[in-house]
């Protein structure tokens, strides 16, 4: 079970707001899962292209094992960012609204896993989900096929 990570907002620079800087640590973790799945799409790429002479059982290892870092980098980078507390889409989404609903988002906090639990049970997940995903997953295996065609 994941856990947030625990930080402590006095440490931010003088300089930035505690909004933006919450903002900016709840973009760190979708952000770094984008990273990961833009490196192993451009990996999986590359073995595809470069190292077909590999035998077949490597071949089809290594490219299962990088489709699947893909995909599951960019799973889990979209449903970080739906706004449901305690993901960190809520804490970026509050980060643009206005302050009288930060209240809201706070109290909703509580019921967070709860909600999480139902959509998860119902499917409703899978409307939010699986459409972002199947659209980053072809955007992200067609930039390296497109730079790779180049060379």
């Amino acid at each position: 079970w994941a856990k947030p990570v625990p930080f402590n907002p006095y440490n931010f620079n003088r300089n930035v707001n505690v909004r933006n800087g919450i903002m900016w640590v709840a973009l760190a973790g979708p952000a770094s899962n984008f990273i990961l799945a833009f490196i192993s799409s451009f990996i999986l790429v590359a073995v595809h292209k470069f190292f077909v002479g590999l035998s077949p059982v490597t071949y089809v290892s290594i490219i299962n094992l990088f489709q699947a870092l893909v995909f599951i980098n960019l799973l889990l980078a979209s449903f970080n960012l739906i706004p449901i507390p305690p993901l960190d889409g809520s804490k970026i989404l509050m980060r643009f609204l206005p302050q009288e609903y930060q209240s809201f988002f706070i109290m909703l906090e509580r019921y967070g896993f709860i909600i999480l639990m139902i959509l998860l049970a119902t499917g409703v997940f899978s409307k939010f989900i699986w459409v972002p995903v199947k659209f980053l997953y072809g955007l992200f295996l067609i930039i390296p096929k497109i730079l790779f065609s180049l060379l």
